[in-house]
Formats: C-alpha cells, sequence, structure tokens
C-alpha cells in the first residue's frame, strides 16, 4: 500500500516536471535556484513521510474500530448472560416455593399417618381372626425382653407400661427416654432406651394433667405379635406392670372379663 501510493506521487512529480522543464530552463541565469535532484530527493522524503503516517493513522483507526467492535460483542454477551440468570433466578424461585408447598403437605400426610397408625401388626400369621382373652393375661415384652402381668382394658386408647426414674435426653438430634422395668422374678431393675415418638397428657387422680413420653414396644400376647405405642407411666401403685388398651386389642381381640389367663405368649426366636 505504501509503495503504491509512492509512486502514484512520483508519477504525478514526473508529470509536473516534464511539462515545466521548458519554463525552468530559461532561468539560466539562476542556475543554483532550481537544483532538480535535490527537490526530487526532498519531494520523495516527504513523500515517503506523509505516507508513514497516513499508513500508521489508518493502523491505528482500524485497531481502534476492532477493538470497539470486540468490546459491543463482549457487552453484548454480557447482557444476554444476565438475562439468563435472571430467568434461572425467577425459576429457582419458583422451585424453592412448589418445594415449600410439597413439604407441607407430607407433613400433614405424616401427621395424619401418625395418628392413624397406633398399632403395628408384626407377625400375624397362623392365627384366628379373633383371639378370646381374659381380664388378665400374661404378656411378652421386649424390650426388656421380660413376661409381665398385663391388665386388658377395652377403655383404654393407648397401652402403657410401668417405668421406674424415667430421664429424657437426646440422642443424634432426637429424643429419648431411659427409664427402668421391674422384673417380678427377681425385682432387678431393668434398663431400657427407647426414642420417644410423642408427649401425651395424662390426667392424674388429683386431678392434674402430666405429660408422659410415648415409645414403641413389641408386645407378644398368645399368638399375637404387635409393635404398639406405650405411654410410660409409674404404675407402682397398680398389681398390674402393664396395661392393654384399645391399640392392641383392635380387630384381634375379643375380651371375657370373667376370665383370667386364658393364654399365654409364644416366643419365638427372631
Amino acid at each position: 500500500m505504501l509503495q503504491k501510493l509512492y509512486d502514484n506521487f512520483m508519477k504525478t512529480i514526473a508529470v509536473f516536471f516534464n511539462r515545466s522543464n521548458t519554463a525552468m530552463m530559461k532561468f539560466t541565469f539562476i542556475p543554483n535556484l532550481f537544483n532538480t535532484d535535490r527537490l526530487m530527493r526532498r519531494l520523495k522524503l516527504l513523500t515517503l513521510i506523509t505516507a508513514i503516517a497516513l499508513f500508521s493513522s489508518g493502523c491505528a483507526m482500524s485497531q481502534l474500530k476492532q477493538r470497539e467492535a470486540v468490546l459491543n460483542q463482549q457487552q453484548q454477551q454480557l447482557e444476554e448472560q444476565q438475562q439468563q440468570l435472571q430467568k434461572e433466578n425467577s425459576r429457582l424461585a419458583a422451585l424453592k416455593a412448589e418445594l415449600g408447598q410439597e413439604q407441607m403437605r407430607l407433613k400433614v400426610l405424616k401427621k395424619s399417618l401418625s395418628s392413624a397408625a397406633d398399632t403395628t401388626p408384626v407377625n400375624q400369621s397362623g392365627t384366628d381372626s379373633h383371639v378370646i382373652v381374659g381380664e388378665l393375661e400374661h404378656v411378652y415384652i421386649s424390650p426388656p425382653d421380660i413376661q409381665l402381668t398385663a391388665r386388658i382394658d377395652t377403655g383404654a386408647k393407648t397401652s402403657s407400661l410401668n417405668a421406674l426414674d424415667l430421664t429424657e435426653f437426646e440422642r443424634d438430634g432426637k429424643a429419648h427416654v431411659r427409664f427402668y422395668v421391674m422384673d417380678p422374678d427377681t425385682g432387678e431393675k431393668i434398663e431400657v432406651i427407647r426414642r420417644i415418638i410423642r408427649h401425651v397428657k395424662i390426667k392424674e387422680h388429683e386431678g392434674e394433667s402430666k405429660s408422659r413420653p410415648v415409645v414403641r414396644m413389641r408386645v407378644r400376647l398368645g399368638n399375637l405379635d404387635q409393635r404398639i405405642r406405650m405411654t410410660l407411666t409409674d404404675r407402682s401403685e397398680f398389681k398390674n406392670q402393664v396395661l392393654i388398651g384399645r391399640n392392641f386389642l383392635r380387630d384381634f381381640v375379643n375380651v371375657d372379663v370373667s376370665k383370667k389367663y386364658l393364654s399365654k405368649p409364644v416366643i419365638e426366636s427372631d
């Protein structure tokens, strides 16, 4: 490009001097006034400097435009990324709201199932549709894996167990209770630790209500074997350490209050 500009300029100068050659020869009385070679060198140098300046200016302008184009493209990409980020934030907010609603539904469902499922049958195979039991029966409680005397009470909604020295504590972020069951044969206190399912208020004889922990225990009566919720309370003043309520009796047991000890718990190795 620079060479082409220089060649064009030199052609123009040559034409100019060809046309002026005759006129310049007339001034022979001042031969050094117009030195053609020196003038040509100076013109060439001036032309070269001008061409370099124009070329440098053109390159700088070209680079500036390219840089401006790159910046505009980067700004456009940034705006597109910001729009995409806003869309993702909106979608995330919608998902969080939906998750909160599902958690609320799950909480309500768990509460409903918890209140409805007080009884969990373990093994009903080989049993009659209904078992007849008396007012008092022997039951096998696990843990602590001992046989105790139980009073059968169809008026009680939930079964209860005599628990001594109750101590509540937390383990792995969940409420637990430590208590002791009296072995009727040896008089020894057997330690039991169970996770607390919930608390219930029990009305005492004095008319005051006290909160009692509820745990899940395995109870065997005859060939009935169920895991049920049992309220832990001090039944030292009663003759029987266990009270069997409707949450064990319903659907499986008929009670004959005129009878006692009609069946013995069938203990099978697990």
